[in-house]
């Protein structure tokens, strides 16, 4: 910042005293301004010399603005010195500072004036006042406000002009265009000007797309741009290339293949229409009529449409025809009765006049994919089988005429029934003494499977209960093996299974454990005299059992009935003769039987004995029809 003294701006003399102003500038370029310091001095005006001193008034107007002060002045050097002849007071009467904006080129000259009043001396006022021209500061080009014209589809005209160099020549100018406002840094057009500005087209861009344009002049000194303004460039028309109809018995959609301009869309169109190309009625829409169902069957109608964009801008007539169709079938009901696994189907049909059946497809399936079409019979009946138990299913109908035409789809769904297991009944296999092995059978709807039970067998004492175990797909109960029973005696069976729908209980049923089979302990078969055989027992069964015998004497031919008692003999024999003993020892279905052979002495002397030649011990029983036998090895002596 540099200080320039303007000594004195202007003097004026009134009587023997005289007054002069004088300025002090400093300069801010970077603000445009300058800061001005403006001071009265009083003087005398012939050789005298003078000391004096009193009570002042003064003012300083600068660049239109006025500052003043009262105070006590002392008429002298400062110092207490007089002020010489024809001199000049060493301090000031008033001084006040003053900020000037300059010009826009940077050019300032202002006007000051200053002066005093008072009533203590004479004379009692005096003035000075003069202009001064402050020092210009350098600024930046001074530019026009930007033009633009004859706006066009991709390009458009920009001009603006330097209307002031600045503080040295511009050197370079241009206008840029963008697509965003206050980016210039890469912009998609550009005007390059002269040092006096630019002007020219903006070229290459698109249609229908506002842009953002600035000005720019630069010299030494800066750059400076003009106010941003912005622009839409113009577009073509629509085009409706063909225009497809898609007619029904009482309306008709139309479908226009239309090319817009870039950033154009569709607006509106117009559709004229009627039973000749004088038309007659009007839609708003792609669809004839624009609403409702006015058409009338089987008849050809003309039509024109025209579409128009978001600007505003209108296509040219495109036309065309069609002929509406007849009724399609309709579909009025389907009453669907559906079963466990299976769902019957009747289907209501409407045809118009003089149409009939031709066809029927029943689409099915788990999903409103479908997948399965079904078996139609006849004019609208249909059996859906097999299906799955518990399950929703989603069916589609259509039903053609004898002119081809095909309703539309009639969808809906059902749920087959669901049942708890039935026919749940336990199943009794290998029994033992202590021991039985026990499965599960019922009949399920697929796919609800059973997938929970157990089976409780009880009685005499006993009471467990075991869940069943699935394996295999669809899951099958493995049987179960129940254990710690008592032999010989009745137990009860149930149970009951589950699936999605319910648990039902199984008819119960019951076994009986086998006996534990009897131990001979010893056996005597001897001859009683020659004609007699004696018979003598030993055998034990269960704790509490009561055994039972019967014997024979001929190999088995003949048996005695079953007895309680274990001794036999036999009478009026043939001496020598050979006899084939047999006797059997039962606790309840177990049993042991031992075979002998005997000779009958022929002197009475003389006692033989029976010698075993076989023995065979087992068991059977009949539970659920189920017949289970077991036999020994074969014993020999």
């Amino acid at each position: 910042m540099a200080t320039v003294k303007y000594d004195p701006i202007n003097e004026h003399a009134i009587d023997n005293w005289k007054y002069k102003l004088v300025a002090w500038e400093d300069v801010n370029t970077a603000a445009n301004t300058s800061t001005v310091k403006v001071s009265i001095y009083m003087g005398r005006n012939n050789s005298y010399s003078t000391y004096y001193a009193g009570n002042c008034n003064a003012s300083i107007t600068c660049n239109g603005e006025t500052k003043n002060k009262g105070w006590s002045w002392v008429g002298s050097n400062g110092d207490g010195s007089n002020i010489p002849g024809y001199g000049w007071s060493s301090e000031p009467i008033y001084t006040a500072t003053f900020t000037v904006p300059h010009e826009q080129d940077g050019s300032k000259t202002v006007t000051i004036s200053g002066g005093h009043s008072s009533a203590e001396f004479s004379p009692g006022s005096g003035s000075s006042s003069g202009s001064i021209t402050l020092t210009k500061i350098d600024r930046a080009p001074i530019v026009s406000a930007l033009s633009i014209s004859n706006i066009a589809r991709t390009s458009a005209a920009a001009s603006f002009s330097v209307t002031d160099q600045g503080a040295s020549t511009v050197s370079a100018s241009s206008i840029k265009a963008s697509l965003t406002s206050g980016s210039y840094s890469s912009p998609v057009a550009t005007i390059t000007g002269t040092s006096s500005g630019a002007s020219g087209t903006l070229s290459g861009l698109a249609a229908n797309t506002k842009y953002y344009v600035r000005g720019e002049a630069t010299n030494t000194i800066g750059t400076t741009y003009t106010t941003e303004t912005n622009f839409t460039t113009t577009g073509n028309a629509p085009t409706i290339s063909s225009i497809t109809s898609s007619p029904s018995k009482n309306y008709a959609t139309l479908t226009g293949n239309v090319s817009y301009d870039t950033n154009a869309s569709f607006s509106s169109v117009e559709v004229q229409w009627g039973t000749s190309t004088s038309y007659g009625n009007t839609s708003n829409a792609w669809r004839i009529p624009a609403s409702g169902s006015t058409l009338a069957q089987n008849t050809t109608y003309y039509y024109r449409a025209r579409v128009t964009d978001n600007w505003n801008r209108t296509s040219s007539w495109k036309t065309g025809s069609f002929t509406t169709t007849g009724d399609n079938p309709s579909i009025t009901g389907v009453t669907v009765t559906p079963d466990l696994m299976y769902s019957n189907f009747v289907i209501n049909v409407s045809y118009a006049t003089n149409a009939s059946y031709q066809d029927m497809t029943l689409q099915y399936g788990k999903t409103t994919s479908y997948g399965s079409t079904a078996t139609t019979y006849g004019n609208g009946w249909a059996v859906l089988s097999p299906l799955d138990s518990k399950q929703t299913y989603y069916y589609k109908i259509t039903v053609k005429d004898n002119y081809n035409r095909t309703s539309s789809a009639y969808t809906g769904s059902f749920t087959t029934l669901s049942s708890a297991p039935w026919n749940v009944e336990p199943l009794v296999l290998n029994i033992t003494e202590n021991s039985a092995e026990i499965g599960m059978t019922y009949s399920v709807g697929a796919p609800d499977w059973v997938t929970a039970g157990s089976i409780t067998v009880s009685g005499n004492g006993y009471n467990t209960t075991k869940n069943l175990v699935f394996s295999g797909d669809p899951p099958v109960p493995d049987t179960l093996v129940f254990t710690g029973l008592t032999a010989n005696k009745t137990y009860t069976v149930t149970g009951s299974v589950t699936n999605s729908t319910g648990t039902t209980s199984a008819t119960s049923v019951t076994f009986t454990t086998p006996p534990v089979a009897p131990s001979i302990g010893s056996v005597t078969v001897q001859s009683n005299g020659t004609t007699g055989i004696n018979i003598n027992v030993t055998a034990s069964g269960g704790s509490g059992d009561t055994l039972q015998y019967k014997f024979s004497s001929d190999g088995g031919t003949t048996w005695t009935g079953l007895q309680t008692g274990s001794t036999k003999s036999y009478t009026g024999l043939t001496a020598g003769n050979t006899y084939n003993v047999c006797l059997e020892v039962r606790n309840g279905d177990r049993f042991v039987y031992e075979y002998y052979t005997i000779t009958l002495p022929t002197s009475s002397s003389t006692t033989t004995k029976g010698l075993i030649q076989y023995r065979q011990d087992g068991w059977w029983t009949n539970v659920k029809k189920v017949y289970i036998a077991k036999y020994s090895k074969w014993l020999s002596k």
